[in-house]
Order: structure tokens, then C-alpha cells, then sequence
């Protein structure tokens, strides 16, 4: 009976230590971030500014920022499905996110840029166009969303 006792904590012990892990694993940014639907509201350039509007359609930007497919959609048919790999590079001035460069699959790279005005409790986002290979000196056209909705 004592090693029946002995053997079934030493099982506890042990699965406590596999399902209890807190590792961030590769997992990417912290969900409340950006996970969610992104609504557009307009891109600039350098010579124009474009809105919806303007252009006759809406685009929405679904993040989930893990392993799964983050998805951009015009007038609600897929337009591109790209998959995270990692957060490259984070700047925080003051404890505060300002940006965050994210490689995906195929050497996609976009740059997020957080603005402090806040929409249903979100900041709201700026992106880079989608690179091979990201360039600052490159980087003048911005897609402006704001946050639409919790996954």
C-alpha cells in the first residue's frame, strides 16, 4: 500500500512539472496586444492617403499572433494568409509599446507601430507594407486599423 501511495504522488509530482510549464515556448507576442480583429481605416503614402472610402472596399486584419494563420481580408474574401514565426525586435520607451517587428513565413516581414489613442480599449496599430526583407528606409507606406473586436 505504501509504495502504491509512493508511486501515484510520484506520478502527481511528475505531471505536475509537464502540464504546469510556463515557458513562453516560441509563442509570440502576449494575446492582449493584438490578437483580435483589426479594422482598416487608411493607408498613407508618401503622395496620397487612401480610405475606404476613397477605394470603394473595407479591409479587415484577424491576428492571432501564435502558430496559427493571421489573415487579411478585403470586403470579407481572403486576400493573404500568413503565419507567425517570431517577434524580431520590440521597442518600449518608458514601459510603453511603441513597436514591433514580426517575421512570418516566407520571409514576410511587417513592422506594427502602437499609437496612443485607444479604440474599445485597444491602442491603435500601424503596419509597414509586408517585406522580404525589412528595410527602414523602405518603410513610408502605413496601414492604419483600429480594433474591431475580442477572438
Amino acid at each position: 500500500m505504501k509504495s502504491k501511495l509512493i508511486l501515484y504522488g510520484f506520478i502527481l509530482l511528475c505531471s505536475s512539472f509537464i502540464t504546469g510549464c510556463r515557458c513562453d515556448c516560441g509563442k509570440g507576442p502576449k494575446p492582449d496586444v493584438l490578437s483580435g480583429k483589426w479594422k482598416w481605416v487608411k493607408t498613407t503614402t508618401p503622395t496620397r492617403t487612401l480610405t475606404p472610402g476613397s477605394e470603394g472596399y473595407t479591409k479587415t486584419l484577424d491576428l492571432t499572433m501564435d502558430y496559427r494563420a493571421n489573415v487579411i481580408s478585403i470586403n470579407d474574401s481572403l486576400e493573404k494568409e500568413i503565419f507567425y514565426i517570431a517577434t524580431l525586435e520590440e521597442e518600449v520607451v518608458d514601459g510603453v509599446l511603441k513597436s514591433r517587428l514580426v517575421q512570418y513565413y516566407n520571409q514576410i516581414y511587417i513592422k506594427y507601430y502602437f499609437k496612443p489613442e485607444h479604440h474599445n480599449g485597444r491602442p491603435g496599430i500601424e503596419l509597414s507594407e509586408m517585406m522580404k526583407s525589412y528595410d527602414p528606409a523602405a518603410d513610408t507606406v502605413r496601414h492604419h486599423y483600429e480594433f474591431a473586436e475580442e477572438w
